[in-house]
């Protein structure tokens, strides 16, 4: 059963997501756990591109929108570098490549924690 919600539901949703991958793209333990390409394939689930349109005030601050920016590019870095799976944090710990992105997601999702999550069922704007 397909459910019809308002783009600012979908925006909260995805916004709620989006700090999901970042909290565990956090830890080079909370990669290891799934891997560095589940990791890299969660973020593009939600942020293929970070359309300004869509990535947009009230549910993203203007703040939010480029730690976004930001973070999608050293995303799409970190993405081309790795050419195999890694599910080993002291590996990963060792690649520039991700301890960039780690900081990345890190510095992002305290960013996204100071308005917190939304709510999944009803509107917050």
């Amino acid at each position: 059963m397909s459910e019809d919600i308002s783009k600012t539901l979908l925006q909260q949703r995805v916004r709620n997501r989006i700090a999901d991958v970042l909290e565990q793209a956090s830890s080079f333990e909370g990669i290891a756990r799934s891997g560095a390409f589940e990791v890299i394939n969660r973020w593009e689930d939600w942020v293929t591109e970070p359309k300004e349109d869509f990535f947009a005030e009230p549910v993203f601050s203007e703040l939010e929108q480029a730690a976004i920016r930001r973070f999608h590019a050293i995303w799409d870095h970190c993405a081309e570098q790795t050419n195999e799976d890694i599910f080993d944090a002291q590996a990963l710990s060792e690649l520039e490549q991700w301890r960039t992105f780690r900081m990345a997601a890190e510095s992002t999702l305290k960013l996204f924690e100071q308005r917190g999550r939304f709510s999944e069922d009803e509107e917050q704007f």
